[in-house]
């Protein structure tokens, strides 16, 4: 028997490993898919996965166009857009596909920043303040969000006190909570922990926040990791950038979830009077089965239902108003740990 180098033994070690991601990913991409009939049936709303943010050959990424559009299908995504850096070289490439979109990541010295359907390239915006760089951009595209804004590891307290000085002046703020760049099956450890607590602290500050899950695939296997869930959109880039607009979407690594107060959607602002009645209702479901389901007001739960590892969920609570600006979330938590974040609806 030829004997195997070193260097051939930890290339097929990882291909093994990326071989059985593959496997999980496509397991996964059918428990997405039932689960989103599974909303339709029993809810009567559509849910559409959509990944805003993926890389190619074109600028860092690993993979062709072609292979994204593809790897999308079998992980069960409706849309990915593809959005290399700073160039539109993708978009031929990308309308050809079903399922594809375009975008950008483009940025400025202390933030990347996506863009959907921008109508021309878009370079780095230079030493600007990140709220300077989502306006300018803002005028070339109708969705614009803030990229992995805690970056990829842990974060300390003096870390995000600089994230939350960088971003809390920026108007309509969408940024990724879930982000799953170099990860093989999830984004929560890596990204999301972070980014969920930096998001707290802007609603805390009066300031609203679009949830984004994201795959920011610079290669297949990362393609999956999370996504963005846009309630009531059609699998048309145009619907689902009008509900990313509007906030009626939630951040997710496996569950489907919607959230209303008063018959109002995520992203909604409701301006009660002091003692007004405010009906939460939650909707969740995951084909795995559910564990957990959380309101959030203003930071703290206020709010956990035992979903009995069922595979929907709906739970209502009613509060008064408090005369005070505030906002209220969701998170739901499946069986296997894995997360969805709502966008808010928020009490002004």
């Amino acid at each position: 028997m030829a004997k195997v180098s070193r260097e051939q033994q930890v290339r097929n070690r990882q291909k093994s490993i990326e071989n059985l991601a593959t496997d999980f990913k496509e397991q996964m991409g059918k428990r997405l898919i039932a689960s989103k009939k599974l909303f339709a049936k029993t809810f009567g709303t559509r849910i559409v996965a959509a990944d805003l943010h993926s890389h190619s050959e074109h600028t860092d990424g690993q993979s062709t166009i072609a292979e994204n559009a593809e790897r999308a299908r079998l992980v069960g995504l409706d849309m990915i857009f593809a959005t290399d850096h700073w160039t539109l070289a993708q978009k031929r490439q990308a309308v050809a596909q079903k399922g594809m979109s375009w975008g950008i990541e483009s940025g400025c010295w202390n933030a990347h920043i996506g863009l959907l359907h921008a109508t021309k390239r878009a370079p780095d915006r230079g030493k600007v303040r990140i709220a300077e760089a989502v306006e300018d951009l803002r005028t070339i595209a109708p969705f614009v969000w803030v990229t992995h804004p805690t970056g990829f590891g842990p974060v300390t307290k003096k870390w995000f006190k600089t994230f939350f000085d960088r971003m809390v002046d920026v108007e309509d703020l969408a940024m990724e909570i879930l982000n799953g760049y170099d990860s093989l099956t999830r984004s929560l450890d890596r990204t999301g922990q972070w980014n969920i607590q930096l998001m707290d602290m802007l609603l805390a500050a009066g300031r609203t926040v679009t949830a984004i899950g994201s795959s920011d695939a610079h290669s297949l296997v990362e393609i999956g990791n999370s996504w963005t869930g846009v309630v009531g959109a059609t699998q048309s880039p145009n619907s689902i950038i009008k509900g990313l607009a509007a906030g009626n979407c939630f951040a997710s690594e496996a569950p489907l979830l919607e959230l209303t107060i008063n018959g109002k959607p995520m992203g909604a602002t409701l301006k009660p009077r002091k003692g007004t009645s405010l009906k939460l209702r939650v909707r969740a479901v995951d084909s795995l089965g559910i564990a957990l389901v959380r309101i959030v007001a203003d930071g703290k739960v206020i709010k956990e239902f035992d979903a009995k590892r069922a595979t929907t969920f709906e739970g209502t609570l009613t509060r008064k108003a408090t005369g005070r600006p505030g906002s209220f979330r969701v998170e739901v938590v499946a069986i296997d740990n894995r997360y969805a974040f709502s966008t808010p609806v928020y009490i002004r």
